[in-house]
């Protein structure tokens, strides 16, 4: 199926206007099928349908079907309950605009009680129990989740041109994203808390309850430049206070939650197209970010009361480090120090930087093999505060957890070769502590071939004090992790000579 439409426009509570459409197509049947009389041709129609491709240019809402659709027809004789055609499937060809089949239905006098469904599925031998499961996956489409269904009872006897009129079974999501929110063209939509499995009944053109476990829809994204999203799903309730959205943009995580006071829920109902705007991807107390509300008209012409959702950034549970990406050291940001607020590293962006409180005392680099190279003169002893450096990420983690902190590091001396490694908080003012104890940096002694080291942050303690190594832990806040956090490598060497360090392969991963 494909669909074309301009002018769609996602407001706070508004509905998008649809125009409703129909086709009108000839069945062409196969000769020698075995049945005598006329064969029957059909009238098909698609009301309110919104498919799959989006076009400038065009006023109304216009569905075809495409090539190689097919749909499944059962017709049954007056008073009989077993179908005197079973399951006839007809292709559409495109390029002829006609529909083949390998059975003809023919009309032989008899009163013939007609009903379809779409898409075909081989195995249907009963118009009344399509168990249907949605896709999990439908970003690159929806169509043959946009199960429709259509009855005629009321065609004459030996009629040779019936009409059937195609309804949605299934309800229609949309979600967009308020304009200027984002750059990123490959943010990604998912619909959470959703119940993928329902059975139609084709006969009536009902749709039992919803069921199956739990899970997540990912979205179709209508339009490479706009941030909408559609998915097809069961009719059900979400219940107040469930996760509705998840978004991915620029790197983060948003988690999208509803909440009704009067504890209402949020319903896709079938045959209409609820609207979601998300309004703010800025994590808030409460409210107002995400605007619930409007059935798209010829789904259904009704609106739903407006509803209020939350957005908040989901704290990121690993950081990959080991390819290096952003770590140049041409522009390699420099901070000479620690100790006053220019010189402290905060922010949501993500940078490498370096702290040289003794210029040259500790030399950089990074080599082929995507190492980071430490090269100490021997002259003093460097620490997490000076001579170090370090990676900020702009990203929100969860005060919560512990993180395991992993990376390989070799020494090219033996003798007194060891790495320092220390997390610091989002303001840069503590250090987080390792699990073990109040040692919030853990040097390494290293040999001259790689080992890999694991150490545990406990993002739930800091120290008082970020300069010195045993201290008094004080509990963390939301507050300390909200705008990021710092890792910093630094030589630890304490033997007097020249030493290099050299660390790959950094992973941050938070401890299931």
């Amino acid at each position: 199926m494909k669909m074309y439409f301009k002018n769609l426009i996602f407001a706070l509570a508004g509905a998008l206007a649809m125009t409703a459409c129909s086709n009108e197509m000839e069945e062409q049947l196969a000769e020698g099928s075995g049945n005598s009389g006329q064969e029957v041709k059909f009238t098909v129609g698609i009301e309110n349908l919104s498919r799959t491709a989006v076009t400038d240019g065009e006023e109304v809402l216009k569905t075809t079907f495409v090539n190689e659709d097919a749909i499944g027809i059962f017709a049954y004789r007056e008073g009989e309950t077993e179908p005197a055609y079973t399951n006839v499937k007809y292709t559409y060809n495109a390029s002829k605009s006609e529909w083949n089949s390998d059975k003809a239905i023919t009309s032989d006098g008899t009163k013939l009680s007609y009903y379809a469904y779409y898409p075909y599925v081989d195995d249907v031998t009963d118009p009344s129990q399509l168990n249907i499961t949605v896709s999990t996956d439908q970003a690159s489409g929806f169509s043959k989740d946009d199960v429709l269904t259509a009855q005629n009872t009321t065609a004459e006897a030996g009629a040779e041109n019936v009409t059937l009129s195609f309804s949605h079974a299934f309800a229609m999501v949309q979600v967009g994203i308020k304009s200027g929110l984002t750059d990123d063209t490959e943010a990604t939509v998912t619909l959470e808390s959703i119940l993928p499995t329902a059975v139609v009944n084709a006969k009536a053109g009902t749709v039992g309850t919803a069921s199956g476990e739990k899970t997540s829809i990912q979205m179709q994204k209508t339009n490479a430049d706009k941030w909408e999203y559609r998915a097809i799903v069961p009719a059900q309730d979400i219940a107040s206070g469930s996760k509705l959205l998840t978004i991915v943009a620029e790197g983060k995580t948003y988690a999208v939650t509803y909440s009704s006071a009067e504890g209402k829920a949020v319903s896709y109902e079938a045959g209409k197209a609820l609207q979601i705007t998300v309004n703010s991807l800025v994590a808030l107390p409460k409210g107002n970010e995400v605007t619930i509300g409007g059935s798209i008209m010829d789904w259904d012409a009704s609106t739903s009361d407006p509803g209020e959702g939350d957005v908040t950034e989901v704290p990121t549970e690993s950081l990959d480090l080991s390819a290096l990406e952003e770590l140049d050291m041409e522009t390699l940001v420099t901070k000479k120090g620690w100790t006053n607020e220019a010189e402290k590293v905060t922010g949501k962006d993500n940078l490498w930087f370096k702290r040289e409180t003794t210029n040259g005392l500790v030399t950089y680099a990074k080599t082929e093999e995507n190492e980071i190279s430490m090269c100490s003169t021997g002259a003093s002893r460097a620490y997490w505060a000076s001579n170090s450096i370090g990676y900020h990420s702009g990203l929100m983690f969860d005060n919560t957890q512990k993180y395991n902190l992993t990376f390989e590091a070799k020494s090219k001396e033996i003798s007194g070769g060891s790495v320092g490694v220390g997390i610091s908080n989002s303001t840069d003012t503590s250090l987080f502590c390792i699990s073990t104890g109040d040692v919030t940096i853990s040097p390494k002694t290293l040999t001259d071939s790689y080992q890999s080291i694991s150490i545990i942050f406990d993002f739930a303690k800091k120290g008082d004090s970020a300069s010195s190594n045993t201290l008094t832990t004080s509990p963390t806040t939301s507050d300390d992790v909200k705008d990021g956090i710092n890792i910093v490598f630094y030589n630890n060497n304490s033997s007097g000579a020249e030493n290099t360090i050299y660390v790959k392969n950094i992973k941050l991963e938070v401890v299931k």
